[in-house]
Parts: structure tokens; C-alpha cells; sequence
């Protein structure tokens, strides 16, 4: 491709036709989204506070054994949970963990030895018969039961929880800890960045239920009373809020996909409803996951936990939620089902490092979505795109970036989180301008940081480093920053064979955001076909350029392939654009940028100068008195301006 020059030093890149020159936590069966799920259940609350307890940076989680007795009627557990950790400071005289005090602890003991539990509110701090030196490993046995308070400090309700499906009459139990609810039902440590190396699930039930969990089900061994234990083995490293288990009269419905890169088949393991209308209305449905499973291998690379399996739990709740290698969801449709399988690569293989950089797992897995529309279903694509776009512009302002992860319902904010973050995703693959490079970047973010955690840096790291593009504005503007550009376009076609464009943007959040540096496609529109996009870089308030162009121009269109998050204004012929056109000027400043006095090279004397500031106010009016020509910048605030066109950076 071929660069052409224009005013502002914006690129102008012609790809057009013939041209080749230079992007509710309710119990229900109703089919809707994940994060409309995650968040119906927080718009009445002012957030949760979290505060985690010092003693749990003293070691790090190498494994879990969880052996509970538990049934689909109630949220009634028994059992224990064993822990095996390394010290990782240079002595622990403590082992804290965190437990509901509504459920009762029986005993715990540490390296086979009962010691002494103080509870310091949901902690647990269990005084050891002798210090335990760096690098000591050691397990822990934790003995308790009870029912768990319904706190509904969940994503979508509680921990743990029990219903009755309204559609279906079938009765669950099933958890969902995230972001801060594993302690409702399970001793554990809650630590994005420790992740556990594996863990074993055993559930015994009566022996008319069926127990789903993480990893492959390695046995179910007959116990006493009528009652069956299903193993669950594990060995994919795993956060704490991803282990899970679902209990009811389940049915299996299996099969096998057969992803790009994987050695072998990997099993598809659904329990469904034992009801005989359930799996004749969601087989089709289910039957997609195949699909998306093949064509997200063939984008980012092997399903991370081809050694085991994929499936899904059925439970009574709007959404779902996706445990490792097997997501609970209460009905299956399109969208929902390939955003859960998303998840598996970014959320899962890969999980954010905070819960402020959500985006990295709920962003990806909603452009998931998009995605999977563009691989089995193209024409519906754009539609699902515009309605991220519509979701996400409803309001003026907010970041993607979470600043209070103290509240969980801004964290799964559906308008930003999910629908926004999903924008970005497509607008960094615009930036990239080549699928290949694109793809690869993310192939190399999910190596890179396997089975362990990132954050938005992270990601931004490895798509720069593969990519060859520079995302700090982007970053700064879309991720960090608040709202979104709006575009209006002035264009003229020419009597002397030029087409004259000025291209205007203003933002929805100019306090916080006046200026959003993105590449802009405008199509111009002719007859017969005769159809062009340019693409070109709004780095300016106004960008103005023109060049040679011999076909009609009847109409144009601003972002016609929906790449951009922006609302457009005003598209209108201007006859007189190409005067305006010549009135910037490209002069030499220095210094640049400048504290106090910049100095104009190449401009005439007595020419007029205008100063505007980002957003294209008026600020003031010079009438240059020779080359080079100075100007007071003093008295001006920080920031970004314009003289006739050319950026000044006031420090």
C-alpha cells in the first residue's frame, strides 16, 4: 500500500475498488447474557468491600482435595477439604484461611497435628505447634459442615445456592464464587494471582443425582446409604473461583470436537436436565459448542485443557458462568454459549491479575461472540456488533478499566466491561489492519502468560511487540479514558480533479477525554459502483486533506464497516471546503514540546495564525511578524493545541 501525503502528517490509505493506495441472579431459565446475568443482581447495591488478611500472603496453594457430601435439595455440606502449600515468607507461625462463620468448623489440622482456631471475622487463623521455615511444604486438613449463609455477595446471587427450575421443575444446587464468594462454601484463599497447580473434587450424593465438577470424572464409587461419590481429577492449574460443582438428576448428553492443535478429540460433557423436553430444545443449540470449539482453536490456539474435557451444568439462574472446563449456564443460546467457551482461553487458561483489568476475561470473551457469529453465522456479525456499539454508547462516560473493585456490579458492568470491552477488541484488530498479525498477537499473550495471570498491560505488551503498533493513546483513550468520538465529514469533489475531505471529531466526555487518536475508514460513495474507502488518521479536532480523484462522488459514510466506537454527526457536501483546505499550513515548531515560548519556521510575514485548543476552540489570533516567528505559550494550561492545524504540546 501507498501513503499519501496530507495535511497534520494524517495517513491516508485508499483500499477502494480499483485503487490500491496507501479498523439477574434470579432463578430462571430465560436466555440472556452473561453480564446482563452478572449484574442485574448488584443495581440496588453500593458495593462490597473486601479485605483480604495479611496471613494469606505467607504461603502459596499447590493442590486441593475437596470430599463433601452434599445433595441438589439444600445447601447442606459436610466433608473436609485438604490443602497442600508451600511457605513462601521466611517463616509462617500462622495458616489463615477464609470460611463463612456460618458454617461450623469442626477441626483443623496442619502437617497431621490439631491446632487452635481464632476467628478474626471470615478468617481463620490456625496458631501452629511450630514455625515453618521458606519453601517448607505442608498440608492442611480443614473438617466443617453446615449450611452457608445466603449473603449474595456472588456475581449472580450467592456461593452456593439451590432452586427449582421454573421451566423445567428440576431442583439444583450449584455455586458460583466470583468475584469474592468461595468462602461461602469452601475453606479456601482468595488470590487471583495464586493460582492452584490441580485439585480433586469428590462429591458423594444419593444415588438418583449426578455430580458435575472440574476435570475428568475418574470414577463413581457406590457408598454406604444409597449413596454415590463422583471423583473429579483436575490437573490444569485453576483461580479459586473457577473450581465448582453442580447436583441434580442430570442426564449426559456427549460428544466429541475436534479442535486445531490438539492431538486427539476432546470430549464435550453436558448434564442436562433429566426432563424429557430439556435436551430436545437445547440439543442444536449444544450441539454449536463443537463448532465454536474448533474455530476459537483455529484463531488462538489449542483448547487449553484438551486432556480433559469441555461441557456444561444445567442450573436454574439467568446466564452463566464459566468453571474450568465445565460451565454452568441455565439454557443455552448463541451468544451465551460461545462466550462461555471464550472464557476457557481468556478468563480461564488465562485470568486477569485484578479484577480492575476484568477486560482481559469478559472483553474477549464477549468479542467471543462476534466471532463466532463471523465463523458459523457472517451475516449476522454486524448486527451483534451494533448492538455492543448501542449498548455501550447509552451513556456519555465511563472507563473499561475498573477504578473500585470494591463493587462488584461495576466490575461487571454490562455497558463497559462486556459490550465496551468487546469494542475495543475490534478496534484493536482495526489498528493491526491485518487478521494474521492480530491473531497471532493474542496466540501470543495466551502462551505467554499460560495458566497463569495478566492485565490489560500485558495484553497491550503483545500486540505492540507482534503487531509493530504503538497503543498508548488507544490505551490512554479508550481503556483508561472515558466516552467515545463522535465524526461528522465535510467532503467536496472537485472540478480539477481532486476530492477535498475534512474530517471533524468532538467526544462524548470532553473533560475527560477531548481527543481520541483512531484511524477512521470514510467510504465515498459513486455510481455504478464506483465505491472508495480511505482510512484516515483522526489525530486532530479537524483533519483536512484531499487528493487526486477522477470518479463521482455522490455521498460518503463514516465508519462503514462499524470498526469504531463512535456516533456520527453531520455528513454534508461543502463546495467551498478545498478554500478552507488551503488555509492550513505546515510549519516547523520548535521547541515541541514547549513550557514557555515555541518558535513558528516557514511561515510568511503577516500571515494570520489561530490558535484552538483540542476540542477546536477558539483560543487566540496571531498575525506573524516574520520567520521564525515567537509565541507566549505561558499563560496557556497543559495540554494539547492547534496553530492552523499543527499539534503543540504545552507542558
Amino acid at each position: 500500500m501507498l501513503n499519501i501525503m496530507k495535511m497534520n502528517k494524517s495517513a491516508l490509505i485508499l483500499i477502494g475498488l480499483g485503487l490500491s493506495f496507501m479498523v439477574s441472579a434470579q432463578s430462571t431459565d430465560v436466555s440472556i447474557t452473561c453480564s446482563e446475568a452478572k449484574t442485574s443482581y448488584y443495581k440496588k447495591l453500593n458495593g462490597l468491600n473486601y479485605t483480604k488478611n495479611a496471613g494469606l500472603n505467607l504461603y502459596d496453594v499447590n493442590y486441593h482435595k475437596f470430599d463433601l457430601s452434599v445433595t441438589n435439595t439444600s445447601t447442606f455440606i459436610d466433608g473436609k477439604v485438604t490443602t497442600q502449600a508451600r511457605v513462601t515468607a521466611p517463616q509462617m507461625n500462622q495458616f489463615v484461611f477464609e470460611l463463612h462463620p456460618s458454617l461450623n468448623l469442626d477441626s483443623v489440622k496442619v502437617n497431621g497435628v490439631l491446632v487452635t482456631v481464632t476467628e478474626n471475622g471470615n478468617f481463620k487463623e490456625c496458631a501452629l505447634a511450630s514455625i515453618l521455615p521458606l519453601n517448607t511444604q505442608f498440608t492442611a486438613e480443614i473438617w466443617y459442615n453446615g449450611i452457608p449463609s445466603a449473603t449474595g455477595t456472588s456475581a449472580i446471587g450467592q456461593g452456593i445456592s439451590t432452586g427449582q427450575s421454573p421451566t423445567w421443575g428440576n431442583r439444583v444446587m450449584w455455586t458460583l464464587s466470583q468475584p469474592y464468594s468461595a468462602y461461602e462454601w469452601w475453606p479456601c484463599k482468595q488470590d487471583l494471582n495464586d493460582k492452584i497447580d490441580s485439585v480433586d473434587v469428590w462429591l458423594t450424593v444419593g444415588d438418583s443425582l449426578k455430580a458435575g465438577s472440574n476435570g475428568v470424572l475418574t470414577q463413581i464409587t457406590p457408598v454406604a446409604g444409597n449413596k454415590l461419590r463422583y471423583e473429579w481429577k483436575h490437573r490444569y492449574p485453576i483461580d479459586y473461583y473457577l473450581i465448582s460443582m453442580a447436583v441434580a438428576k442430570y442426564v449426559e448428553y456427549n460428544f466429541y470436537a475436534y479442535p486445531n492443535g490438539s492431538a486427539d478429540s476432546v470430549l464435550i460433557q453436558n448434564f442436562i436436565y433429566d426432563n424429557p423436553g430439556t435436551l430436545n430444545q437445547f440439543q442444536g443449540q449444544i450441539n454449536l459448542t463443537k463448532d465454536f470449539m474448533e474455530g476459537f482453536a483455529g484463531l488462538f490456539g489449542p483448547y487449553p485443557f484438551e486432556n480433559e474435557k469441555y461441557g456444561h451444568c444445567m442450573a436454574p439462574f439467568g446466564g452463566g458462568m464459566e468453571h474450568q472446563t465445565m460451565t454452568t449456564q441455565g439454557s443455552f443460546n448463541f451468544t451465551l454459549t460461545a462466550h462461555e467457551i471464550g472464557h476457557q482461553w481468556f478468563g480461564d487458561k488465562v485470568t486477569c491479575s485484578s479484577w480492575k483489568d476484568i477486560w482481559v476475561n469478559e472483553g474477549f470473551a464477549s468479542y467471543c461472540e462476534y466471532l463466532a457469529y463471523e465463523l458459523v453465522s457472517p451475516n449476522q456479525a454486524r448486527a451483534h456488533m451494533d448492538s455492543f456499539h448501542e449498548s455501550a454508547m447509552q451513556q456519555p462516560g465511563g472507563a473499561v478499566f475498573v477504578d473500585d473493585t470494591t463493587n462488584v456490579s461495576r466490575i461487571f458492568s454490562s455497558r463497559l466491561t462486556y459490550r465496551k470491552g468487546a469494542a475495543l477488541v475490534h478496534m484493536i484488530r482495526f489498528i493491526v489492519n491485518n487478521d494474521a498479525l492480530f491473531y497471532q498477537s493474542l496466540r501470543n499473550y495466551l502462551q505467554l502468560h499460560a495458566y497463569s495471570t495478566a492485565s490489560a498491560e500485558n495484553l497491550k505488551q503483545a500486540v505492540e511487540s507482534h503487531a509493530g503498533v504503538n497503543l498508548d493513546d488507544f490505551f490512554n483513550e479508550f481503556y483508561y479514558g472515558e466516552g467515545y468520538p463522535i465524526f461528522s465529514l465535510r467532503y467536496k469533489k472537485s472540478t480539477d480533479g481532486r476530492v477535498y475531505l475534512k474530517l471533524i471529531q468532538t467526544t462524548s466526555m470532553p473533560s475527560v477525554t477531548p481527543l481520541f487518536h483512531i484511524p477512521v475508514e470514510v467510504r465515498l460513495l459513486g455510481s455504478g459502483g464506483s465505491d472508495t474507502t480511505v482510512r484516515i488518521m483522526s489525530d486532530a479536532p479537524e483533519v483536512f486533506f484531499d487528493f487526486a480523484y477522477t470518479k463521482n462522488v455522490s455521498a460518503a459514510q463514516i465508519d462503514p464497516n462499524q470498526w469504531i466506537l463512535n456516533q456520527t454527526g453531520s455528513v454534508l457536501q461543502d463546495n467551498t471546503l478545498y478554500i478552507e483546505d488551503n488555509f492550513e499550513d505546515a510549519f516547523i515548531l520548535f521547541p515541541n514540546p514547549t513550557k514557555e515560548f515555541i518558535y513558528i519556521s516557514g511561515v510568511e510575514n503577516g500571515k494570520e495564525l489561530i490558535l484552538k485548543d483540542a476540542n477546536g476552540r477558539f483560543i487566540k489570533k496571531y498575525r506573524a511578524t516574520g520567520s521564525p516567528f515567537k509565541i507566549n505559550l505561558a499563560e496557556i494550561p497543559a495540554g494539547i493545541y492547534f496553530l492552523n492545524g499543527n499539534k503543540i504540546i504545552k507542558e
